[in-house]
């Protein structure tokens, strides 16, 4: 016995007894399973413990039940039991789901059929009532250019008669406005010049020595503090001195004196004054500049901030003039080129008109006839002209016109500018690919409704064989008496595998194909 079927028995064994109650050691199932006849307890199990011949609790209560009621009988009787599928909960639930999702497709496809019903109506209807519009469009269009050509003639005479008028006041207004430019010019470049020699003599007044002269009475001031200190220490330092050669004077000749004590004083006293020489030039300095630097200095200062604001206020003013000058040579420069642009294109344009005049009118108005199409036309037709013919005489469609009745669309929907024409068209292929999309999926699921009965019926069949021989045959293995109905029956299975891959591809191939036939569409109109 292999491991494998030794494992499926154990299993079963063990779910048995736990589901009725036993209590059976996962050991002793081991130990019997491995014993002499182990074999036969694991195809005994893997015959009678399976979930076809083997009822679970509940199913073995309510069956135990509706014995007792006698129900069993009246149920059989009323159901036919070869044709009641073993079904669970997740079944049903499946089921349940598949017919609220079949429920609700079929209710949008009926909404889609009402409403593209609803559009078919209209669009016949405005098909009919386009193809009406238009023959009497056609007809007052013909009346219409008729009535144009007539105009045009007239209206070409009195248009060769202004444009001639027209034509010799350009020249005569060109000839006259050469000596104006000029004078305009002369008289502006007169003021410029003007200005510029008010600006010279304002530059030329300018004092430059301002600085050079503070500069030089600074320095005159700080000689002129130099020697007043120089002066006033050496001043002090003569009257110390005197101060000095008085005291020792008096001292001499004070009889009271002691000769020794006059001598100590007198060095003392010398000793302080030559100690004071070394303090009276800084006290000099400092009172000198007090007095008389330090305010001169402010003065000097105060005169030469004066005299830069107003060197940088005329220079401004003169910065100012330049550029403004600088401005009016380049308005003037642009001027000129324009006015000698506007020569040159009234000598071409009067050329121009002066040779087209000379033209026959009667050809002109031929060939207006044959070729230029009237204004009323080129608006309803924006495209190539309509009347264009090939050479074998049959008219030629233009492609947005054979687009628009290809896809069935009015005529109206054409008269309009190129901005009109690809919102419509842009909207008719929103409505026909939605309508594509609809019907493929409508296509999709008739597809897989006509297979899943299909499979429906094949898992039924295959149910009620399964049943019928349960239910006739003993406990055991199962075989069928003839050997193709089995391999009919996984033939079946094979075919029903094949339908489920093929609706697999189905589904793959949906937008793929989508995209090929919208890039076929863009290559065929889209230039």
């Amino acid at each position: 016995m292999d491991t494998q079927a030794r494992d499926q028995a154990e299993t079963l064994l063990l779910h048995a007894a736990s589901a009725y109650g036993l209590r059976v050691g996962r050991h002793d199932v081991r130990r019997a399973l491995v014993a002499d006849s182990g074999a036969e307890l694991a195809t005994w199990a893997a015959t009678h413990l399976v979930p076809e011949t083997l009822l679970t609790v509940d199913e073995l209560k309510l069956y135990t039940k509706l014995d007792k009621n006698g129900d069993v009988d009246r149920l059989a009787a009323l159901h036919s039991l070869e044709e009641v599928q073993a079904v669970n909960e997740d079944d049903l639930t499946v089921a349940i789901h598949e017919l609220e999702r079949s429920t609700r497709s079929i209710m949008d496809q009926t909404e889609r059929l009402g409403r593209q019903q609803e559009s078919l109506r209209r669009i016949v209807a405005t098909r009919s009532e386009s193809e009406g519009r238009r023959c009497e469009l056609e007809q007052a269009r013909r009346q219409i250019l008729e009535a144009e050509n007539r105009q045009l003639a007239d209206e070409v005479d009195g248009l060769s008669r202004s444009l001639d008028l027209r034509l010799s006041y350009l020249e005569r207004q060109a000839i006259d406005a050469g000596p104006v430019l000029e004078q305009a010019i002369s008289d502006a470049l007169q003021s410029d010049d003007e200005l510029l020699v008010r600006l010279q003599r304002r530059a030329q007044e300018l004092d430059q020595s301002d600085v050079d002269d503070a500069q030089s009475m600074v320095d005159k001031l700080r000689d002129g503090c130099t020697r007043l200190i120089n002066l006033t220490a050496e001043a002090i330092h003569i009257k110390m001195d005197t101060a000095y050669l008085d005291a020792l004077m008096t001292t001499e000749e004070s009889p009271e004196m002691d000769a020794a004590v006059t001598v100590d004083k007198a060095e003392a006293l010398r000793q302080e004054i030559e100690s004071l020489y070394s303090e009276i030039l800084p006290v000099a300095q400092m009172s000198i500049h007090q007095q008389h630097l330090e305010p001169a200095m402010e003065l000097v200062k105060e005169r030469k901030g004066q005299s830069l604001d107003r060197t940088a206020a005329a220079l401004t003013f003169m910065n100012d003039a330049l550029d403004h000058l600088q401005g009016r040579l380049h308005s003037l420069g642009r001027r000129a080129e324009a006015h000698v642009s506007h020569q040159v294109a009234c000598s071409a344009l009067t050329s121009a008109a002066r040779a087209e005049m000379t033209t026959s009118i009667e050809g002109a108005k031929q060939a207006s006839v044959i070729r230029n199409p009237s204004p009323i036309r080129m608006q309803m037709h924006p495209a190539d002209s309509r009347s264009r013919r090939r050479s074998s005489g049959v008219p030629e469609e233009p492609p947005l016109e054979a687009l628009y009745r290809q896809l069935a669309l009015s005529a109206t929907l054409y008269e309009g500018d190129g901005k009109q024409q690809r919102a419509t068209l842009a909207k008719a292929l929103k409505l026909r690919t939605k309508k594509s999309v609809d019907v493929s999926h409508a296509t999709q699921e008739s597809f897989e409704s006509s297979t899943m009965t299909h499979v429906r019926d094949a898992k039924r069949a295959i149910q009620l064989l399964h049943d019928s021989l349960l239910a006739e045959t003993p406990f055991g293995l199962v075989h069928l008496a003839d050997p193709g109905i089995e391999s009919s029956i996984s033939v079946l299975e094979q075919e029903v595998n094949k339908a489920r891959g093929r609706v697999e591809a189905v589904d793959g191939q949906k937008s793929t194909a989508m995209s090929e036939k919208r890039r076929q569409f863009i290559d065929r109109w889209g230039s």
